[in-house]
């Protein structure tokens, strides 16, 4: 993941990190370890949603703590890194739970090939938990991925818009490989670039273990299995 942060003047910074992700059935896990500037250097992210109305748990790690952090439910909503995507964002990997949105009948546009979907959130303990009260959101029909999210307050204002704005195939798969989220008010954006795709790997479980995760990537194996 090589993301930059541009801020309204044009000033830019960027960072590196390793991403490392592990389905199995319905349990998706996350691991998000950054690689540079030197500042972020081991720091890192981990998530794991079990499915089947599982409670979702995801932690921070900072070398200078010494340990793994959980970030409640409460709080999925705050900055991720600094960047200007959440916590949330990060792990919904921009799909939208059943249980935190209600939706309301979209359209297609003239061409035929995106359709607006419209949700809020189910009530306002989850909006102050997400960071949204509502979204307005066009899927490509093609792929069924959002190419554009708009994110807004209680009153409807934007508060935040994530585009994709390339989506790659990878073994077939279609893969959103260049996500650029804007804060409207901030007048801030944050660009995420993928590189070096490989689905084609079986991922030690240890990466995903929150006690571990102190330890670094240098301990554990990840094993090819074409």
């Amino acid at each position: 993941m090589i993301m930059t942060l541009v801020n309204r003047s044009g000033r830019s910074e960027q960072r590196s990190a390793v991403l490392h992700k592990r389905v199995d059935d319905d349990r998706h896990r996350t691991r998000i370890t950054f690689e540079s500037p030197r500042k972020f250097e081991g720091m890192a992210f981990l998530s794991d949603d079990p499915g089947s109305g599982g409670a979702s748990n995801r932690w921070m790690y900072l070398p200078t703590s010494g340990r793994a952090r959980r970030i409640p439910a409460t709080r999925r909503g705050q900055a991720f890194f600094g960047t200007d995507f959440s916590y949330a964002d990060i792990q919904s990997e921009l799909k939208f739970d059943l249980q935190e949105w209600t939706f309301t009948d979209g359209e297609l546009d003239e061409t035929g090939r995106t359709y607006r979907l419209v949700g809020s959130a189910i009530d306002a303990k989850t909006a102050r938990a997400l960071g949204y009260a509502g979204f307005e959101a066009d899927i490509d029909m093609q792929t069924w991925m959002p190419r554009r999210i708009t994110f807004s307050d209680a009153k409807g204002k934007p508060l935040k818009t994530i585009d994709v704005t390339e989506i790659s195939t990878v073994d077939g798969i279609p893969t959103a490989t260049h996500i650029v989220a804007t804060q409207h008010r901030k007048e801030h954006r944050t660009d995420i670039e993928f590189r070096d795709i490989d689905t084609g790997m079986t991922l030690d479980e240890r990466l995903f273990d929150a006690n571990l995760v102190t330890r670094g990537l240098g301990h554990l194996e990840v094993v090819a299995v074409r």
